[in-house]
């Protein structure tokens, strides 16, 4: 059942022991116990705690966030640590608690679909404004690419690209 999802083989062994090491089948509520269980880290243990027991003490963060929230420069240069972005994020959102279980499907979406670790698509982009002094909201806009979507050369390059006119008419309409 889950073997299109990476290291399948790894997490099918987790689950096996995990399963076995639960006590009447009762999952853990608290993010210490549920970290003590094999294979669960604290990204899974926060998705575990707002999916299963709609209790939100703490922001999921996987690599796509990492990397997105180095890029925004919400975190100190190349911070590669998931648990220090997760902190930095509560902190940054400590007043915002509502928003701490969407930030990471929003997020994870983002950096899944968008703004990729290769192929970004900022001609998709909101953030990839780029105003009448040259500034842009991004630091990390590709230029080109917004310069060739502009003189319609990125429209034959569909093979590369994908085909997402459907999606560039929804952002212009």
């Amino acid at each position: 059942m889950i073997f299109q999802i990476g290291f399948h083989s790894r997490k099918a062994l987790y689950l096996k022991e995990t399963t076995g090491s639960l006590k009447n089948g009762d999952i853990p509520d608290t993010i210490e116990e549920l970290v003590k269980l094999k294979g669960i880290g604290y990204k899974m243990g926060h998705l575990i705690l707002q999916g299963a027991w709609h209790k939100v003490v703490g922001i999921s963060v996987d690599t796509h966030m990492v990397r997105l929230c180095n890029m925004f420069g919400w975190t100190p240069k190349n911070e590669k640590n998931p648990e220090n972005v997760r902190k930095i994020l509560e902190k940054m959102l400590i007043n915002h608690k509502e928003m701490w279980n969407e930030i990471n499907p929003v997020l994870v979406g983002f950096g899944q679909t968008v703004c990729t670790p290769v192929g970004r698509r900022c001609d998709l982009c909101l953030l990839s404004t780029i105003d009448e002094k040259n500034n842009v909201v991004c630091p990390a806009i590709d230029k080109k690419l917004l310069l060739r979507v502009q003189r319609g050369v990125e429209k034959d390059d569909r093979k590369i690209r994908g085909d997402i006119e459907k999606l560039v008419e929804y952002k212009n309409s």
